[in-house]
């Protein structure tokens, strides 16, 4: 028998998901990118109050098969800072004061999930966030969500719309997370709403948690409790974690993440907590410099990459076409296009090898990188120690799973429901 000239190739994972949550003016900017075929990620995030203004957004995602979520607005809905907001405070389902545990049950239950499902279905969104609640701030919520979810599964099906996936964000702090009672009940009921599926996916929402604020013990934390999360069978998505978030991909923690465009790296639930002060307040624009993993503003951006020896910085993607300007100028762009340029690049690597690669030739030169700007840029020192914690402690968590028997790796979302067994 002569020996068959058969090459086996190595299987390599479904791409890992990136969400974009629109801002009030990013509707036109991601139209535009997904309309000219560029990569901008697995799906948008949107505004229900923000109809009008999403609406070519949502065609657009729609008709190049990118997701369109609804986020109901629900932690917002239960706290004063939230509801200090006149387009909150006049979604369908709001009450005239913040919703709160003790009330949100029965036929108010039915009466908020009922809204959502006619808001949904009436923009023609694929999936929807669960309106859960920050579990701090109340552990009863937990039940309240429960039963919320399952009333929004059920009205989604009566209109029509059996198809909509709905997403549960776990919004809560590690501290609670690290509870072993806490978090075991926490899995308990999700496990329940999984199997009777009423939930397609989990994205998890963490409290102080994100890019500035990832310490080498909350990021190693993270990813333990992730992973205990994973089993529970059905994707995973880490919101608003930033660029960390590409490293918890890479460790297979997550399978997707989610973020704002150039902010939005933290979740800060405590600010919902107090009435604005009515001033307002505009992120001042920031460049993703993707080679140092950093945001810099603006001014400093651009004074940096006409630097002799800082060019080598400057975007070579289509977003930007070699220009250094153009990453300048059209910040939002680069950054859209470079976030998913950064998941592409991680998912042309078997999941087995992610972690490896992803400190090797992408974490380690961000590190020497950062610290060459940190020299012109003093700003960007904590980023550069934060960039030496995050390999220390990765570094670590790949020792550990080199020597572990086996590793469990997140689901990634596909935006299709989970056929689940009653």
């Amino acid at each position: 028998m002569t020996q068959s000239n058969v090459r086996h190739l190595r299987r390599v994972s479904a791409p890992l998901a990136g969400y974009l949550r629109v801002g009030h003016r990013d509707a036109a900017l991601i139209t535009k990118l997904v309309e000219q075929g560029l990569p901008t990620g697995a799906g948008v995030i949107v505004d229900p109050a923000a109809r009008a203004r999403t609406a070519e957004l949502r065609s657009a995602a729609v008709e190049n098969g990118v997701e369109v979520i609804l986020d109901p607005k629900s932690v917002e809905l239960s706290t004063v800072g939230g509801m200090a907001s006149s387009t909150i405070s006049k979604l369908p389902w709001a009450h005239a004061s913040p919703h709160s545990a003790p009330t949100l049950h029965g036929a108010a239950a039915d009466a908020m999930a009922e809204a959502i499902a006619v808001s949904a279905v009436g923009q023609g969104v694929t999936g929807v966030l669960a309106p859960t609640h920050f579990l701090d701030v109340d552990r009863r919520w937990l039940t309240v969500d429960n039963e919320l979810t399952r009333r929004l599964r059920s009205h989604l099906d009566s209109k029509g719309a059996g198809s909509t996936v709905i997403y549960y964000p776990l919004i809560a702090s590690l501290r609670l997370l690290r509870n072993e009672t806490a978090l075991r009940r926490i899995t308990t009921q999700l496990a329940a709403l999984i199997v009777a599926r009423q939930v397609d996916g989990v994205f998890l929402r963490v409290q102080g948690f994100g890019t500035t604020k990832a310490g080498p013990r909350n990021l190693r934390s993270y990813i333990t409790i992730a992973r205990r999360l994973h089993s529970l069978g059905v994707p995973l998505v880490g919101e608003r974690t930033g660029s960390v978030g590409v490293a918890l991909a890479a460790f297979g923690a997550i399978g997707g993440i989610e973020s704002s465009i150039t902010f939005g790296e933290v979740y800060d639930a405590r600010r919902l907590n107090k009435v604005p002060d009515g001033r307002g307040f505009v992120p001042a624009p920031r460049v993703y410099i993707a080679d140092a993993m950093a945001m810099v503003p603006t001014q400093e951006a651009s004074a940096i990459l006409g630097r002799r020896g800082f060019a080598r910085l400057a975007c070579q993607k289509p977003c930007c076409r070699r220009h250094r300007e153009a990453m300048v100028v059209d910040a939002r762009r680069h950054f859209v296009v470079t976030r998913a340029s950064e998941l592409a690049r991680l998912s042309a690597t078997p999941d087995m090898d992610r972690a490896e690669h992803y400190l090797t030739t992408m974490l380690m030169p961000a590190r020497d990188n950062a610290a060459q700007l940190a020299r012109f840029i003093p700003g960007l020192s904590a980023h550069r120690n934060r960039l030496d914690d995050w390999y220390f402690a990765l570094q670590r968590t790949l020792a550990e799973d080199q020597e572990a028997e086996h590793r469990t790796t997140a689901l990634v979302p596909t935006g299709v429901r989970l056929a689940r067994g009653a």
